[in-house]
């Protein structure tokens, strides 16, 4: 038995340390984001629009054929964005409104959430704002940077997986 928890408790424990992996990587590549240099731009339009996000669907687990196209179309708030802004004399358009993808499922959120509907607000049409660009590509940009709020409580999920991982293979040491 002591040697079914050891084994156990060292996988949870390569579990967590994968999952903060991957949440650190993405939280530094986030922040990388943020550090982008900026520029004065123009907003050309902004709304806050309803739409649909293309999400690739789950395989069928009961055998029935699959459609031709792997994807659903599911309805979404998002904002609708177009800005111009010149880096080194070139001048660009971009559409991203913030750092991080941010839409919201129509069926979660029959209307947009006051934090989407205060970034609309703020985003108003022919105002000057700054756009962050990325230096190695500029035709990369976003306006406001938003921190992806699901990568620092992943990377403790991870660590606390570990750390259970750790007490089940101690307990696992134990029982021997």
């Amino acid at each position: 038995m002591g040697e079914k928890l050891v084994f156990l408790g060292l996988f949870i424990v390569f579990g967590g340390a994968l999952a903060a992996a991957f949440s650190f990587s993405a939280y530094r590549s986030d922040l990388a984001l943020k550090g982008w240099p900026a520029v004065q731009g123009t907003l050309l339009s902004s709304k806050l629009a309803q739409t649909t996000e293309a999400r690739r669907r789950q395989p069928n687990r009961n055998g029935a054929p699959q459609p031709a196209l792997d994807v659903d179309l599911v309805p979404v708030w998002a904002m609708d964005v177009e800005y111009g802004y010149t880096v080194d004399a070139v001048g660009y358009q971009g559409t991203r409104a913030t750092s991080r993808h941010w839409v919201e499922d129509l069926s979660t959120h029959p209307a947009p959430s006051p934090q989407l509907q205060g970034l609309a607000a703020a985003l108003n049409t022919g105002a000057a704002t700054l756009i962050h660009y990325d230096p190695a590509n500029p035709a990369q940009s976003y306006i406001k940077y938003e921190r992806s709020p699901e990568t620092m409580s992943n990377f403790r999920l991870g660590v606390v997986l570990a750390v259970i991982g750790l007490g089940v293979a101690a307990i696992g040491k134990l029982v021997v």
